[in-house]
């Protein structure tokens, strides 16, 4: 397996990718990258005693 910071993964693409969310709070714009280095499948991780992030949260976050 592989693991890359989201500045790292800049420019790459891969068809599945696993993103940490509790990595990016307050940081959209990493987020963002992250999040569209995903291909086909998209994996979101999120710490088990946090509250559940939706859609509508992670839209607004990332701006669109």
């Amino acid at each position: 397996g592989y693991a890359l910071t989201a500045h790292k993964s800049q420019g790459g693409q891969w068809a599945k990718g696993y993103v940490e969310q509790d990595a990016f709070i307050g940081n959209s714009r990493w987020y963002y990258t992250a999040i569209t280095r995903a291909a086909d499948e998209l994996v979101l991780i999120q710490d088990p005693k946090a509250a559940p992030m939706t859609w509508e949260q992670m839209r607004k976050l990332i701006g669109i």
